[in-house]
């Protein structure tokens, strides 16, 4: 392993177990009750739902990330980089093209894989706190409208980076 892949994985684990460090301190840190400072102001019913709202998103993002770096880091050591690069450049576009393909096929996987747990998020957690006003095909549609702005956006931006790389060569950094 090289040093810059070295310093990629040590920077993603160290982001993970840092957040997962500063999201079990804010779990331990949350209190139903209505701080006295809030008495009369904030009703003590919707304190407690907001701080049990909290605790569940929270909690559900840990699994969330730990699903995240898990298949990352599986991709990586199993080298899915590495056989997705070979693959892509076998179509034999230039480096920019390639480059996008590359990107893009990296971000639907992440969309794909990361679907399951937006469907629980949107459908259970919300639900189960009154606040999901999302019908599947509001759901739907609001996916297919991203997916329509990240490539719309995305693609001439990628491509810039991209081919600023390619054309400036070694200076580029």
């Amino acid at each position: 392993m090289n040093l810059i892949a070295i310093i990629i994985l040590f920077s993603l684990i160290s982001d993970f177990l840092i957040q997962l460090f500063a999201d079990i301190l804010n779990i331990k840190t949350i209190k139903t009750n209505l701080p006295y400072e809030f008495s009369g102001i904030y009703p003590e019913k919707e304190y407690k739902k907001s701080q049990k709202y909290l605790k569940t998103t929270t909690s559900f993002e840990l699994i969330t990330s730990a699903f995240s770096i898990s298949i990352t880091l599986i991709f990586w050591f199993l080298k899915g980089f590495e056989v997705l690069d070979c693959y892509v450049r076998s179509f034999n576009f230039g480096p920019v093209t390639t480059g996008i393909i590359y990107i893009g096929i990296l971000a639907l996987s992440k969309t794909i894989l990361s679907l399951p747990f937006s469907v629980y998020n949107t459908f259970v957690i919300e639900k189960k706190f009154g606040f999901n006003k999302t019908t599947v095909k509001i759901f739907l549609t609001d996916i297919l409208k991203g997916g329509t702005l990240s490539i719309l956006i995305g693609i001439p931006l990628i491509g810039g980076i991209l081919a600023f790389f390619q054309y400036a060569g070694a200076n580029a950094w």
